[in-house]
């Protein structure tokens, strides 16, 4: 079951909101059955990337593996509304 900081990251385009949920309990990097983080769902499928920001910022870990292998960082590359900026510089999509 997505917890609220999940659908948090997933669906508001608002940053602000991803502080407002850890500050009140909201458990960072919590894994849903799927073993997918709020960053992974930010990541896949937020298009302000300000979320994911706003998630690094407080200390989501982007090592950490869903159920399939996948990191944030994975699941950010077929995002097609967000521009990923890779290590290197360069933008994936």
């Amino acid at each position: 079951m997505a917890s609220c900081l999940d659908v948090g990251g997933n669906a508001h385009p608002n940053p602000d909101i991803i502080t407002t949920l850890v500050k009140s309990g909201a458990v960072l990097d919590g894994q849903d059955e799927s073993g997918r983080t709020a960053l992974m769902w930010a990541a896949a499928a937020n298009r302000n990337p300000e979320v994911i920001v706003a998630l690094l910022k407080i200390g989501a870990n982007p090592k950490i593996r869903s159920n399939e292998g996948q990191t944030a960082f994975d699941y950010a590359k077929y995002n097609m509304r967000l521009k990923v900026l890779t290590p290197t510089g360069s933008y994936l999509n």
